[in-house]
Formats: structure tokens, C-alpha cells, sequence
């Protein structure tokens, strides 16, 4: 069909424009409007108003066809864009509450992680006043070996004295008794 060709006929038919047909779906007022052009405009034959009334119904049922048609996909493309809105609506609220809950999961974590820094920093305190105790124990355990030393060097001293004086006493008799 050649629509361009369409509308200068219609300009034709209809010099006040298309604005001038009442806005309604139905073929017959299409029909009754360009009828009553034709009714206007008498001054056309008899015979060329009737062909003109037939092509007019023709192109009006035709033009009523393509207005179905362009209706008809235009309400199936907003259904589909109804229907992709929808979806990604409905996608975009799942996606926040995974955002939500993965913001609730790490803010756990950070506090996991603080809880856990806290106990590092607790027993890295405890082993360094263990290690800190343990080198005092080492301390005074070196100081207490190095005391018994001493005192075993000076035990050995006073049993080699008193072994002294006893083999001393000892043998003092038995020179006496010789002597005697």
C-alpha cells in the first residue's frame, strides 16, 4: 500500500484535515465522515462519487487494518516492556537484598575480625609477660645454681676441715699412746 499516495487523497477528501473525522475505532464512522465530504463537495459526477465512495471505503477499511495492526503491536511491545520492567524490578530488589545481606555478612565478618584481633592482642600481651616471667625464673634459677655451687664448694669445705680436725684429733692419741 502506499500510504503517502493515501494521505494526499485524504488531504483531498478531507481539506480540513484528518482532525475533522470523529476519533473513533469503527470503519462506519470512518465511512460516514468521508461520505458526507463527498456530500459537501457535490460538484463531483455521480459516478466518480460513488468510485470515490468505494475506494474511500476501501482505503478506510485498509487504513482502520493497519491501525489494528500498528495497535495491536504496539500493545504487545508495551506488554513486553511491562514485562521486562517487571523482571528487573523484581531483579534489582532481589540484587538489593543480596547486596543487604552480603553488607550484613561482612559487617559480621569485621566484627569477627575485630573480636579475633582483640584476642591475638590479648594472648601476644600474655605470652610476652609469660616470656617476660620465664626470663626472671631463668634468672633466678641461674642465681640459685650458682648459690648451690657455692654452697656445695663450701660444704666441701667444711667436711674437708671437719675431716681435718678429726684425723688431727685422731692422731693425736695415737701419738700419745706411743709416747706413753
Amino acid at each position: 500500500m502506499k500510504w503517502n499516495g493515501f494521505a494526499t487523497t485524504c488531504k483531498a477528501i478531507w481539506p480540513t484535515g484528518p482532525q475533522a473525522i470523529p476519533a473513533k475505532k469503527s470503519c462506519d464512522c470512518a465511512f460516514r465522515a468521508a461520505l458526507q465530504v463527498n456530500i459537501r463537495n457535490a460538484h463531483y459526477p455521480l459516478s466518480a462519487t460513488l468510485l470515490s465512495l468505494s475506494d474511500m471505503e476501501e482505503r478506510a477499511i485498509a487504513l482502520q487494518a493497519h491501525s489494528d495492526a500498528l495497535l495491536a503491536d504496539a500493545i504487545e511491545k508495551l506488554k513486553a516492556a511491562d514485562e521486562r520492567i517487571n523482571f528487573l524490578e523484581s531483579e534489582r530488589k532481589a540484587a538489593k537484598t543480596h547486596i543487604r545481606e552480603t553488607e550484613l555478612k561482612v559487617e559480621d565478618l569485621q566484627s569477627t575480625v575485630e573480636d579475633l584481633q582483640s584476642a591475638v592482642d590479648e594472648a601476644d600481651s600474655r605470652m610476652k609477660a609469660a616470656g617476660q616471667r620465664l626470663w626472671q625464673a631463668e634468672r633466678s634459677a641461674r642465681a640459685s645454681a650458682t648459690r648451690a655451687e657455692e654452697a656445695e664448694k663450701a660444704l666441701v669445705q667444711v667436711e674437708e676441715a671437719i675431716r681435718t680436725q678429726l684425723i688431727g684429733k685422731r692422731a693425736a692419741p695415737s701419738k700419745r699412746v706411743a709416747a706413753a
